[in-house]
């Protein structure tokens, strides 16, 4: 979704100027160093776009288990992409999503840690 000029969040790690659209390789530049995901080059921001808009689209278990691939053709056939793109679209997907849910089990488990802590911790009484 794209925010109307003049409405722009300063804080925002792709903020130009008030008057300016937001800067989308600066934003995938700050993310990349902040959470340690690979920086994208200009021919993945297609992928990266589509797997943005697919996050309403996953297939959850006992937590999230990835993008539901079942959707992926009718999502192609909406956006218009030509078919010879689309194996190498679903290939960069699916590596994007391997990072994701790789990054999101690595924070549950430090989530998890932290918890199991607090507990034991309320447990014998002691305040660390």
């Amino acid at each position: 979704m794209m925010i109307p000029r003049a409405m722009q969040n300063t804080g925002h790690p792709g903020f130009v100027a008030a008057d300016q659209a937001y800067d989308c390789q600066k934003c995938i530049a700050h993310h990349s160093q902040s959470y340690a995901f690979p920086m994208l080059e200009p021919e993945d921001f297609e992928a990266w776009n589509i797997f943005l808009l697919l996050q309403d689209q996953q297939r959850i278990g006992m937590d999230i288990i990835g993008l539901d691939y079942s959707v992926l053709p009718a999502v192609f056939d909406l956006l218009g992409i030509q078919y010879y793109k689309r194996r190498w679209l679903f290939e960069q997907l699916v590596v994007l999503n391997h990072a994701f849910t790789a990054h999101r089990a690595e924070k549950r488990e430090q989530e998890n840690r932290a918890n199991e802590l607090r507990r034991g911790t309320g447990m014998t009484g002691h305040s660390g």
